[in-house]
């Protein structure tokens, strides 16, 4: 959790968080990549920026918060099955 600016491709967490905090480019695109890369050398604030608020999401995205939306959705699935308890 120690606020570093990502740069990545459109999947996963770095897809979610684009480009609030994250930049993200297609899956095989290099030229992108690179340009995101240059994008957070040569910009002070987007960097700083994009590292605050990463730091902050992963901070709240903590493993306790993974287990709950894990349980909340296997709830839900069972219920939806017909099952109890």
């Amino acid at each position: 959790m120690l606020g570093v600016p990502t740069v990545g491709t459109q999947v996963g967490h770095v897809s979610e968080w684009a480009p609030d905090a994250a930049l993200a480019g297609p899956t095989g695109d290099a030229s992108t990549l690179a340009a995101n890369l240059v994008r957070l050398i040569d910009d002070d604030s987007l960097r700083l920026t994009l590292a605050a608020e990463a730091q902050r999401r992963a901070l709240a995205d903590d493993a306790d918060c993974t287990v709950r939306l894990f349980e909340a959705q296997y709830r839900a699935m069972i219920a939806a099955h017909g099952g109890g308890g």
